[in-house]
């Protein structure tokens, strides 16, 4: 096993099955692992009690070791719409396929829910396109802007994108 600084070891040792739902031990380790992200603006502030509340709506990409590579939040907004929020990955291990994992496994979470469409608000507009997901105006996605965005201090200057995967097309 090939590994860097701070224990990142290679990831041809992680698996689609090193990407797992967090459980309520996880939650100092994703508090930690996130803090930078919130911190350089990257993501939207999830204070602790929320991460808390919402544990279990987070798959975690994990090495053997534990350690967090990446993340993914699956908030609901009704009953058939799901966000990716805190989608982060390890910059020492970004490219390397641990997005798409985090990604797949959670369209396939969704899809197994019973969701009919999956929306994010990005700075990595490519990444989710390649995948399929298609940009759409913020407008089309009134309960995030009136419910999180109202709060970001980054509101009147908004650089994200939404984007919004069709689950019930890849059915048909």
């Amino acid at each position: 096993m090939r590994c860097w600084s701070r224990g990142i070891c290679s990831v041809e040792t992680l698996t689609s099955d090193s990407v797992v739902p967090a459980s309520s031990e996880d939650l100092l380790r994703l508090e930690a692992f996130l803090s930078p992200f919130f911190q350089r603006g990257e993501l939207l502030f999830i204070p602790r009690e929320k991460l808390k509340k919402n544990i279990r709506r987070f798959l975690l990409a994990r090495q053997p070791s534990g350690a967090i590579l990446g993340s993914l939040g699956l908030f609901e907004w009704g009953k058939d719409l799901v966000e990716v929020r805190a989608f982060a990955v390890d910059a020492k291990v970004r490219g390397m396929g641990i997005g798409s994992m985090l990604l797949e496994s959670a369209l396939s979470r969704a899809r197994l829910d019973g969701k009919q469409k999956v929306f994010a608000l990005t700075y990595k507009i490519a990444f989710f396109t390649a995948r399929g997901f298609c940009e759409v105006p913020k407008e089309s996605l009134p309960h995030k802007i009136w419910g999180d965005c109202v709060l970001c201090l980054n509101r009147e200057n908004c650089k994200e994108k939404s984007v919004i995967f069709s689950l019930k097309a890849q059915e048909d």
